[in-house]
């Protein structure tokens, strides 16, 4: 009798046993879960946020790329015009513009400082994106092909400074402006440089 009672005792003991066991294991269980959550959740945030990051740092550079390509541009055509002995301002008149690569000195036919070249399309605020053809990589304004529609506004100011006595222009001053937007705003970048006069006529 006394042996059969211990027997039952211990068969009691070893269930409650494996049943607060059990139990043990659930919760061992849900407290891991929560824990991995927890981190697959900041690691995705990070990555999340490194992505961001990226695409801010990619629109910063390729705005700067844009600005010194508006800069480019405008020395091309003071080159032309040293090149071909006309005037430094001829065909780039004081104003703000919108152009792009395509534009060309046009030596063919006669321009003062007022005119300006074909390509410099005189504007007050940028209000058209440059176009990205994906077949080139290049940017312009042309609706043709495959080109899209980028983030990105390009404006180029010219001004000039004068400092010889026969009044001609020997110093261009050339701001290059590009706008875009992006998660974190309204964003602009700009770049300056001066152009000087290298074959000024003197009086």
């Amino acid at each position: 009798m006394v042996r059969l009672l211990i027997i039952s005792l211990i068969k009691s003991m070893a269930e409650n046993s494996y049943r607060n066991r059990s139990g043990q294991t659930i919760m061992e269980m849900v407290v891991a879960l929560s824990v991995l959550t927890v981190g697959f959740l900041g690691i995705l945030t990070l990555i999340n946020t490194s992505l961001g990051l990226n695409r801010v740092f990619s629109d910063n550079y390729r705005a700067t790329y844009l600005a010194a390509e508006g800069i480019e541009i405008i020395k091309s055509l003071v080159a032309t015009n040293e090149e071909k002995n006309i005037p430094f301002c001829a065909g780039i008149p004081e104003g703000t513009y919108e152009l792009d690569y395509r534009a060309r000195a046009d030596t063919t036919t006669e321009y003062d400082c007022v005119t300006p070249y074909p390509g410099l399309t005189p504007i007050f605020m940028s209000d058209t994106p440059l176009r990205l053809h994906p077949d080139t990589n290049l940017y312009d304004y042309v609706q043709a092909g495959v080109s899209e529609p980028s983030n990105f506004y390009r404006r180029v100011k010219i001004s000039y400074q004068t400092t010889l006595l026969n009044g001609e222009r020997d110093k261009m001053v050339v701001e290059s402006f590009v706008a875009w937007k992006d998660k974190t705003g309204d964003n602009e970048i700009s770049l300056a440089t001066y152009i000087f006069n290298s074959k000024p006529r003197l009086p």
